[in-house]
């Protein structure tokens, strides 16, 4: 697989031509190990934290061509499917990419309700797909049944029996069916196939519509950069729903690897799972890699097994986490980077570093380098050069490639996108490391804090003085204007709610003397907090996701500053 993506680094010269695949849809691709490893296990997923369910190359074959087959033959529902991290549900995907039919993965298992309901009503779908009732895990019977009260007329399709269902795609299923007899329509490449949507951190979620020309150039370019093979056990944590998650799992199972869907994995039971499965490549999140730093004590034993590589999305992760993370458990973690409108992974560090080199990669915070069918750059275009904290080359990164969406979803039809170059809502800066263009990302150009003339990025100033202060459980950092409307850096701490009062005045003043004294690392003048808040635990607005929900708590802050000055006055 690898040796054959290479050859599609068309863009790399200036310009993107069309590229031909080795196979239309991933199905193609599986049809081909199930004839050569038929009962190599392709997925397996645990359900309920007690059974393993467990597909072969040939039963997974023979499952999808029964579900494109009853998929073809249905209305042309725009279908959702109910995404947990689940097998069957894998089988879906596959499935509908390979009928030609639109779909949307929705995570009812680790999103709000609220927030999936949002995406039905958006993307106007009509149809749901869902489990068997023999294989639904416990957590997603009560969110279906919501989901029939608040959509009475959609539709329900199962994988198998299940009485909440009108169609069971699976009921008649047909062992001398053929691929070729379901052959996919050439036409039908760069028609819209997979709407995916953002996570909603910054607002409501935003659908990104892909055909499946950009599916296959991901899977390519995914496979090239992990030079995934037939002995790839992959073991997915993270959600289904979004590229980070679908692209990985067709790419390994495209080159004959195994996937391992495991929904319950967290810090105390990671490496035993990691030992179980023996798996040698994991997608997770960077919340999970700062949970097992803060559990090492709960470690009495550690067996990494096979692990080679740790792959985090591209969520942010703190350099000191990076690389204590690696120094720790001597496991390489490859940072990346890409968005819902990108494709999922549109730059990555590479693999088969020496243990220095990841190191030095890891401490200037890389995410990579461009991916086998995209190209990047940077851009100061849309007003961002203004002067940052850092002597960098810094700017708005831009990206191209055959894996970008074709466009938004307005919510009646598909906004596409009338330049190559797809701007991000990023700033990163180009560096020379070793000997190719990496970058490293700073963060939203709507996040930074506007200080003078000057730039700076809420996550280092918070990640330095948590590194500090080891009383403090979170930190978040806010440009506030003071009386002569000048931006102020604020900082909100929590510390535990069981402090005394007097403690608490105590840690203050020991904070209030250390930023004097320049005593914080990686903070200079500019960046050293002016007005120190102290917050219970229990104050501070979150997300879904368990992240400090920003909006909310400025306007907190900012009515605490007008009453404390209208009492004064």
């Amino acid at each position: 697989m690898s040796g054959e993506a290479k050859l599609f680094r068309c863009i790399k010269s200036g310009k993107i031509v069309r590229f031909t695949p080795p196979w239309s849809n991933p199905l193609e691709a599986i049809e081909q190990w199930a004839r050569s490893k038929p009962g190599k296990t392709a997925v397996a997923g645990l359900i309920n934290g007690n059974r393993w369910i467990q597909r072969t190359y040939c039963q997974l074959l023979r499952r999808v061509l029964t579900i494109t087959k009853a998929l073809r033959d249905l209305p042309p529902d725009r279908l959702a499917v109910a995404c947990g991290v689940h097998a069957s549900l894998y089988e879906a995907i596959i499935s509908a990419l390979t009928a030609g039919r639109e779909f949307i993965p929705i995570d009812f298992l680790r999103k709000p309700f609220d927030l999936q309901m949002y995406k039905f009503t958006d993307s106007q779908a009509t149809a749901v797909i869902i489990p068997s009732m023999d294989e639904m895990p416990d957590d997603l019977v009560k969110p279906i049944h919501q989901l029939r009260m608040k959509k009475p007329h959609l539709k329900f399709w199962s994988l198998g029996d299940n009485p909440m269902a009108q169609v069971n795609l699976l009921a008649e299923v047909n062992d001398g069916l053929k691929l070729c007899e379901l052959s996919y329509p050439h036409e039908n490449w760069y028609e819209p196939s997979a709407l995916i949507y953002s996570s909603g951190r910054h607002g409501l979620p935003k659908g990104y519509f892909y055909h499946s020309y950009a599916l296959a150039a991901n899977i390519l370019s995914v496979s090239d950069w992990l030079k995934l093979n037939q002995r790839t056990r992959f073991l997915l944590t993270a959600e289904m729903d979004c590229c980070n998650g679908i692209i990985p799992m067709l790419a390994t199972t495209a080159s004959g690897g195994t996937v391992i869907l495991h929904p319950d994995i967290d810090a105390e039971n990671f490496w035993s799972v990691v030992q179980e499965t023996d798996a040698d490549l994991i997608r997770t999140q960077p919340q999970m890699i700062e949970a097992l730093l803060q559990n090492l004590d709960k470690f009495t034993s550690i067996n990494r097994s096979n692990l080679k590589y740790i792959i985090t999305g591209s969520g942010y992760l703190p350099r000191q986490i990076g690389l204590r993370f690696f120094e720790t458990f001597d496991v390489p973690i490859l940072q990346c980077y890409g968005t819902a409108d990108t494709g999922g992974y549109v730059l990555g560090m590479a693999p088969g570093l020496s243990w220095r080199e990841y190191e030095l990669a890891l401490r200037d915070n890389l995410v990579g380098q461009e991916l086998p069918m995209c190209n990047a750059k940077l851009s100061n275009e849309s007003g961002a050069n203004q002067r940052n904290s850092f002597d960098t080359n810094e700017g708005i990164l831009y990206v191209r490639g055959h894996g970008v969406s074709c466009g938004f979803w307005t919510g009646s039809e598909i906004e596409h996108w009338n330049d190559a170059w797809l701007g991000t809502s990023d700033m990163a800066v180009n560096t020379t490391w070793p000997d190719q263009d990496n970058y490293q990302i700073r963060g939203r150009l709507e996040d930074t804090l506007l200080i003078g003339n000057q730039r700076f990025w809420p996550a280092y100033i918070e990640r330095s003085i948590l590194d500090t202060f080891s009383f403090i459980s979170d930190c978040i950092a806010f440009a506030l204007p003071d009386r002569t409307g000048q931006n102020v850096l604020h900082i909100v701490v929590v510390v535990p709610s069981t402090l005394p009062s007097y403690r608490r005045s105590e840690l203050l003043s020991l904070m209030q003397a250390r930023f004097h004294a320049g005593g914080v690392p990686g903070l200079t003048e500019k960046s050293t907090p002016q007005e120190i808040i102290i917050f219970d635990e229990d104050q501070i607005p979150r997300r879904y996701d368990g992240h400090a929900d920003r909006a909310i708590l400025h306007q907190t802050i900012l009515q605490q500053m007008l009453e404390q000055e209208s009492t004064a006055s």
